[in-house]
């Protein structure tokens, strides 16, 4: 989640790959955030490491494929990311986006 997307009563969607078409309660599933841990080094004058991991109270029920790993993970594992926000020419993604890190 990135930092600046950060609500009031912010909630995340688990599950789901396209803004326009997915349907709660089949494709994804909406959780209240019952915590918010920003990234050490955000900062709003820039934007710079504008990433937030939130936590819901209760777990989701995922089928096992979308589960998360087990941490911590080692040292230099490949990971992939994926969210929505907002694309590099200014307008919002639709569809899920994916980047290597």
């Amino acid at each position: 989640m990135a930092a600046s997307a950060v609500q009031v009563a912010p909630q995340v969607r688990i599950g789901g790959y396209d803004l326009a078409t997915d349907r709660p309660g089949r494709d994804y599933e909406r959780r209240a955030v019952a915590r918010l841990w920003p990234h050490a080094k955000s900062a709003r004058q820039d934007w710079s490491w504008d990433i937030a991991q939130p936590s819901s109270r209760r777990p989701a029920a995922l089928p096992p494929y979308k589960r998360k790993p087990k941490l911590p993970l080692p040292a230099g594992t490949p990971l992939r990311v994926l969210g929505w926000g907002v694309l590099g020419n200014g307008s919002d993604a639709d569809v899920l986006q994916e980047a290597s890190v």
